[in-house]
């Protein structure tokens, strides 16, 4: 466990001293590799940690060199993950080694976006580590680099780039099927946090009332096992419904309106936060 705690010490300590203290030193021009690096090896050599990861280590046996790959979009995985499976394989049998590619990309891609779109790079290190990070490093581990891929793919999408963004979706499909949701987003991008969101809010909330009943005339129209999980799916209780709406839904729409009402300050990632938080809800 100490070994998980390290990094997130560090980044809060960094947090305080850098990005809202202004100092500088040594640490700060060289702590952000040191983190990078510590991270790719901490996630890279873990062992059993992830629910997930136990299925993944599993499925590993069985896969096979990159002399032996053949392109399928037949596996429950994608290509994407097969190939880095592959890769791995090419190189040796234990897992730990498809863990270690896994990880560098991971990494990589996480600390591109962070480089690229803050200067308070520790503090948003640091709310990743509270959010989200262990969960999509560990668990999700498809899941995780279809995301990270969609984020450096971001701006082609505000900037109507739309072969590059294309492009950058049909990567994060390689990756998971749940990406074929971002063919949709350009055409979402009038979502904002306006009067349209608080209508669009209201009637989601008299379709919950009827969610299950909805879900169950989906399932039968399209016959999707997935669905027919949802609608087994019941409340873990009082506590854990309240922390799953804070996280998906109150606290990014509370941060969103923080910025654009209380502060008066632009959200370039406005558009997808409004999204989030809809889909949350």
């Amino acid at each position: 466990m100490l070994l998980y705690i390290i990094p997130f010490v560090l980044t809060i300590l960094s947090s305080i001293k850098y990005d809202i203290n202004r100092k500088n030193d040594i640490w700060e021009k060289y702590g952000l590799l040191f983190l990078f690096v510590y991270l790719i090896l901490l996630i890279g050599l873990r062992y059993e940690v992830g629910g997930d990861t136990i299925n993944y280590m599993g499925d590993y046996d069985w896969r096979v060199p990159l002399s032996q790959y053949k392109l399928s979009f037949n596996d429950k995985f994608q290509p994407g993950y097969i190939i880095l499976c592959s890769l791995g394989k090419s190189i040796s049998p234990d897992f730990y080694v498809f863990q270690l590619i896994h990880s560098a990309l991971l990494n990589t891609l996480l600390f591109l976006f962070i480089k690229n779109n803050t200067k308070y790079v520790y503090t948003s290190l640091g709310i990743i580590f509270l959010t989200c990070y262990f969960y999509f490093s560990t668990e999700i581990l498809r899941e995780s680099i279809a995301v990270l891929i969609f984020s450096l793919n971001y701006k082609n999408l505000i900037n109507r780039r739309w072969l590059s963004y294309y492009t950058g979706v049909l990567l994060c499909f390689m990756f998971h099927l749940s990406a074929i949701f971002l063919v949709i987003i350009p055409f979402l991008r009038w979502i904002r946090f306006n009067a349209v969101f608080i209508f669009l809010v209201f009637i989601e909330l008299l379709l919950v009332l009827n969610f299950r009943n909805l879900l169950i005339n989906i399932s039968s129209i399209l016959s999707i096992d997935l669905i027919n999980s949802y609608i087994d799916e019941t409340s873990h209780g009082l506590l854990a419904d309240l922390m799953n709406l804070l996280r998906s839904f109150i606290i990014p729409t509370t941060f969103a309106l923080m910025i654009k009402k209380g502060l008066k300050r632009k959200m370039p990632f406005e558009n997808m936060i409004a999204i989030f938080s809809l889909i949350g809800l």
